[in-house]
């Protein structure tokens, strides 16, 4: 079912609440390193439970090192995956940058070499016009 009054609650969490979701959704842990990595503030407390915690920190460590096989059960390399997509979310650009929408009429020609442009630099159209107003092209 989809319904557009549905919105996310921005509420934190602490490690504690973590380990006991994850006694039903084992796939929490799953995400639980790239939390703590690229998105710490989603974690009440979290300095302060690490350092009582300092096994789930050196797991980390030893994770990104490539010297663990299971991050509490869960494969190390699952949890790398995940942490990876956390990461790339968390460094998109265009949720940072307080942008506005601008419509513009342009002609067959010019939409097809925009988007000629696009694709050749793998990039969106937006950024591509970004580059030219700033002279990058």
């Amino acid at each position: 079912m989809h319904s557009t009054a549905v919105v996310a609650a921005k509420t934190q969490f602490t490690l504690k609440d973590a380990f006991d979701c994850a006694d039903e959704e084992p796939r929490i842990l799953e995400l639980l390193p790239g939390i703590i990595l690229y998105q710490p503030t989603m974690i009440k407390n979290l300095r302060r439970d690490l350092a009582l915690n300092v096994q789930i920190q050196k797991s980390i460590e030893l994770m990104l090192e490539e010297k663990l096989d299971f991050f509490f059960g869960i494969p190390a390399a699952d949890c790398l995956k995940q942490a990876r997509i956390i990461k790339k979310i968390s460094e998109y650009k265009s949720c940072r940058d307080k942008t506005k929408n601008l419509n513009i009429r342009v002609s067959e020609l010019d939409l097809v070499r925009l988007t000629g442009l696009a694709r050749l630099q793998q990039k969106s159209k937006s950024d591509v016009i970004r580059d030219l107003l700033n002279g990058a092209v």
